[in-house]
């Protein structure tokens, strides 16, 4: 439900913010609820504020009823310390909040105890290398990098689906000994089935990148480069597995002697891939592009 619009700016708000603002006043933790929403909206304006500074658009905020979700525009496609940054500045200043109360200032009422401790405990959270807190988009950013984007999809999401369950686990044991608190295991159910729908983002990403990465090079003219060597008779899906967010890629195809007898830029490989042409050889894809010439 769209709430307000500032500078262009829409602010959503989703139904079940009310519903769960009234379970808070009849189960009487309505100030715990506006103290935890306060931490998590400064979590998210963390991110807003140096997205903002990296020159990234933000295309909404919605309001749910764990806080606010910022939603940004071509995340992916920024330079890798930009990303690194935005990603990280929510952790960080909920971090710092929480230390600079403890080490300081030694809250005495029990708000700014609640206030400490939920800055520390969402900070910390977030770290874990669970996709899409942010530790698993940094973690899933650093293995694109090194080893591909397809073959990070397939590592993040077993290692979310791996930690979710263990969350689940834990919480299991939180109900033995405390009845009435099931708050891990509903983080752990709502990490496992969050993470199946942005796994199918992960993959529509794939191909997103495939088709903006060349709109990137005309705009910005230098890219950095990556080089591959594989044999003519490799398949294109093995190719795609080595393909990163920050490079743009050359294939220097060579023979069963070592020669190189061709090369494939990236973008020919993707418009070949676009094709469905997923488990054809780089031979076939040379035929392909040779043909278009003619």
């Amino acid at each position: 439900m769209k709430l307000l619009k500032i500078k262009s700016l829409p602010i959503f708000i989703h139904p079940t913010f009310f519903i769960l603002i009234i379970i808070m006043i009849a189960l009487g933790y309505i100030e715990q609820f506006f103290i935890l929403f306060f931490v998590t909206s400064i979590h998210e304006m963390a991110h807003v504020l140096i997205a903002y500074l990296c020159g990234l658009k933000i295309a909404k905020i919605i309001l749910l009823p764990i806080g606010e979700v910022a939603v940004l525009r071509d995340l992916d496609h920024t330079k890798p310390l930009c990303r690194f940054l935005i990603v990280g500045a929510g952790p960080m200043i909920n971090i710092f909040i929480g230390l600079l109360l403890y080490l300081f200032i030694s809250p005495k009422t029990p708000q700014l105890y609640f206030f400490m401790m939920t800055n520390l405990i969402i900070g910390f959270f977030n770290l874990l290398p669970i996709y899409p807190l942010d530790g698993g988009r940094i973690f899933y950013f650093f293995l694109s990098n090194r080893f591909g984007i397809l073959r990070s999809n397939k590592a993040i999401q077993k290692i979310s689906r791996s930690m979710s369950i263990v969350i689940c686990f834990v919480g299991l044991i939180q109900i033995i000994f405390y009845p009435f608190n099931c708050s891990l295991l509903s983080i752990g159910i709502y990490l496992y089935a969050i993470h199946e729908k942005e796994y199918m983002y992960l993959f529509y990403g794939f191909y997103k990148n495939l088709s903006l990465k060349q709109k990137k090079l005309q705009t910005q003219k230098l890219v950095p480069t990556k080089t591959i060597v594989a044999y003519k008779n490799t398949l294109i899906h093995h190719i795609a597995k080595e393909l990163s967010w920050d490079y743009y890629h050359l294939i220097f195809v060579i023979d069963e002697k070592g020669h190189i007898i061709d090369h494939i830029t990236e973008s020919q490989l993707c418009e070949y891939l676009l094709l469905g042409h997923m488990h054809d050889s780089l031979e076939a894809c040379i035929s392909y592009i040779a043909q278009k010439i003619i």
